[in-house]
C-alpha cells in the first residue's frame, strides 16, 4: 500500500520528485469533509489493487499553499501526476471514475 501523507510543501515536492515514472494520485481533503471516511477506506482498497501507483493525501488544513498552487477549490479533489507533470484532475468523489482514470493513465 503506497499512501503518503504530505503535511508540508517540502514533503510533497520531495515525494513527487522521487517516484520516477510512476503515476501519482494526489487527493486533497479537509478534516471537515463529509465523505472523508469513505474516501480513506476506498483509497486504501485502490492502493492495494494498484500497488505501482503512489497516492498522496494532502489535508489542506495542513498544507493550504498546495491547494492554492493546484487551484483546488472543492474538496475532495484529485490531481493525477506523472514525472512532475499534471495529467488531469477531477473534483468529485466517484470511485468508478477514480478507477477509470487510473486504468487510463497507468
Amino acid at each position: 500500500m503506497s499512501i503518503f501523507n504530505a503535511t508540508t510543501v517540502s514533503e510533497f515536492r520531495e515525494k513527487i520528485q522521487t517516484v520516477g515514472s510512476k503515476l501519482i494520485v494526489v487527493y486533497f481533503i479537509t478534516r471537515s469533509s463529509n465523505v472523508l471516511e469513505t474516501i480513506e477506506k476506498n483509497i486504501e482498497e485502490v492502493s492495494l489493487i494498484y500497488q505501482d501507483v503512489i497516492f498522496i493525501r494532502v489535508n489542506i488544513d495542513d498544507a493550504k499553499s498546495l491547494a492554492i498552487e493546484y487551484n483546488i477549490r472543492t474538496y475532495p479533489s484529485f490531481v493525477f501526476i506523472k514525472q512532475c507533470n499534471v495529467l488531469c484532475n477531477f473534483i468529485k468523489w466517484d470511485y468508478a471514475e477514480l478507477i477509470k482514470i487510473i486504468e487510463h493513465l497507468n
